[in-house]
């Protein structure tokens, strides 16, 4: 409308309305053919599409959050702590990041009205974390000001406290070193100052030690997965395990395994595996087995190298035993299984409790 610009007030409203009245005209001969129109917005939401799943994928890929039942497991794996836990104190979530294996729980308490969050982190060098510990000296509205801080013992280990509060909320942060360079970070929000050190002393107090044991994300079927079929994301579940079941075949990457097709099918409860991925021989027509090629203890999660093919005449061959070692792999062993035993599924079960399943039948 810079053609009106000058005029009188008296002719500013008609001016504007013949500017309209050129500028739709104008709009109306430049107007683009539907097809093309189509075309456009057809793009526009393929594009729009596909961010949203590469958004959803990059948050289903490193952070896993689970409710209150289950968050007592996240805990157990990289903490001892009282159970139950103490004076008001309640789990609220749980999460891990599979790529980073970083797990934090949540909790609050009941009766002081606390939030505190308790999560361990990868390796960290100690004369960083020194300076994290530095208690703020900034002060305004939006800052934390330093209202303390000192030396304390979580478990057996030394941490690290600092005290701090930003208008009507009171925090402490308790840096915690572990001797593998791992750290953990407690942290404690409250409103209305001053801080209730009796609620965060309660909470450190019931904190016993840190698991300074390596712990292993390994992926488990909600449901069979059939042979040939891409998987999804969600129809995978979380399993933390010890390093006593890690192995270089297990899958413990989102990218490893989604919109991929598995050349057998997993069935709910197994592990998710390499080798169950990997093209197999043509098949030769021979009866086969599978039999344990070594002694396997019961419990232990089987892995490839634990197991070997071996062709059996027909009528000798068990109605349920296995014909192929990935139909075995990713299996816990029921039992204790001798060497050149051949195995069915009466002698394996899978992972019972998933991050965000509970308890597999």
């Amino acid at each position: 409308m810079e053609n009106c610009y000058g005029q009188g007030t008296d002719n500013l409203k008609e001016c504007a309305v013949k500017e309209i009245g050129t500028m739709s005209a104008q709009s109306s001969r430049d107007q683009l053919p539907g097809w093309l129109k189509g075309a456009i917005i057809a793009s526009v939401l393929i594009v729009a599409l596909t961010f949203i799943g590469v958004v959803a994928f990059l948050v289903y890929t490193y952070n896993r959050t689970v409710g209150p039942g289950q968050a007592a497991k996240v805990a157990e794996s990289f903490l001892r702590i009282d159970d139950p836990l103490p004076g008001g104190w309640q789990y609220v979530a749980g999460t891990v990041s599979p790529g980073r294996v970083t797990k934090k729980v949540t909790l609050t308490n009941s009766q002081t009205g606390a939030v505190a969050i308790i999560e361990i982190q990868p390796n960290i060098d100690h004369k960083t974390l020194e300076q994290l510990a530095i208690p703020p000296t900034e002060t305004g509205p939006d800052t934390w000001a330093a209202d303390g801080a000192g030396d304390l013992l979580v478990g057996n280990h030394k941490a690290r406290f600092i005290r701090s509060r930003r208008g009507k909320t009171a925090a402490e942060l308790v840096y915690v070193v572990l001797p593998n360079s791992r750290y953990v970070v407690i942290e404690t929000y409250q409103r209305e100052p001053p801080f209730d050190p009796s609620s965060s002393s309660s909470l450190l107090k019931a904190i016993k030690d840190f698991t300074a044991e390596k712990t292993v994300c390994l992926f488990v079927p909600l449901k069979d997965l059939q042979s040939g079929e891409p998987i999804s994301a969600t129809s995978v579940g979380l399993a933390l395990v010890g390093s006593d079941f890690d192995s270089p075949d297990y899958i413990n990457s989102l990218k490893d395994f989604v919109g991929k097709k598995p050349t057998i099918t997993i069935k709910k409860g197994q592990v998710l595996s390499q080798c169950q991925f990997k093209a197999r021989q043509p098949s030769t027509g021979d009866k086969t087995v599978v039999v344990a090629s070594t002694d396997i203890a019961e419990g232990t999660l089987i892995s490839p190298e634990m197991l070997k093919e071996r062709p059996v005449d027909p009528a000798k061959a068990p109605a349920d035993s296995l014909a192929t070692k990935e139909e075995a792999v990713g299996w816990i062993a029921k039992y204790g299984l001798p060497h050149d035993q051949i195995i069915g599924p009466r002698d394996l079960q899978g992972i019972k409790e998933l991050l965000n399943s509970g308890e597999l039948n």
